[in-house]
């Protein structure tokens, strides 16, 4: 697995481990380093730290583009896996200009293929897809 997507699913764990406890604390976010039998690089988890820092800096203007993009979806009824692969690629395309809108789309769609359902590849496709887009007009 490449580096960028075991950052991305390192941070999605983070996210959801602090989102469950309900806290921004991100020492919390770090024990989910403790459910991984190996370790990962450092620059894995600097680049996980860096999104999870920046998601949680940016959660309020991130999940009202959510909120605005899924008109017929109540925001506290999406998952929460969803959400948070949502957050990292929302947050690496506005902060990361050289992550293209597709590969970020992608990337989240695969992923949520693997840790929630794959339902959500569609959901989270079609969300990201006009709120990505958008973002870059």
């Amino acid at each position: 697995m490449r580096r960028r997507r075991k950052s991305r699913i390192l941070a999605m764990s983070m996210l959801y481990s602090m989102d469950i406890q309900k806290t921004t604390d991100v020492a919390v976010g770090r024990l989910a380093l403790d459910f991984y039998s190996k370790p990962f690089e450092k620059s894995v988890q600097n680049r996980a730290l860096k999104f999870v820092r920046g998601v949680i800096a940016d959660a309020e203007n991130i999940d009202k583009k959510i909120a605005q993009q899924a008109r017929n979806w109540d925001f506290s009824r999406i998952a929460n896996v969803d959400k948070q692969v949502m957050r990292i690629a929302i947050y690496e395309v506005q902060n990361e200009p050289a992550t293209p809108i597709p590969v970020a789309i992608n990337e989240a769609v695969d992923i949520v293929k693997i840790y929630s359902s794959k339902e959500s590849g569609h959901f989270i496709n079609g969300l990201l897809d006009k709120i990505l887009k958008r973002e870059k007009k």
